[in-house]
């Protein structure tokens, strides 16, 4: 793969928090990537 990414993998906590990984361009092209999250809120009902 063109890309290096490290670590591997990862998981992340129900309770939140913050994850750090570093993306190294392994050709000599220019990559684009795109990372794409969101937040689940909790509003209870009544």
């Amino acid at each position: 793969m063109a890309l290096n990414i490290d670590p591997p993998g990862g998981t992340f906590p129900a309770s939140g928090g913050n994850a750090t990984f570093s993306v190294l361009n392994l050709t000599e092209a220019r990559m684009a990537f795109k990372v794409f999250t969101f937040y689940f809120v909790y509003r209870p009902l009544y």
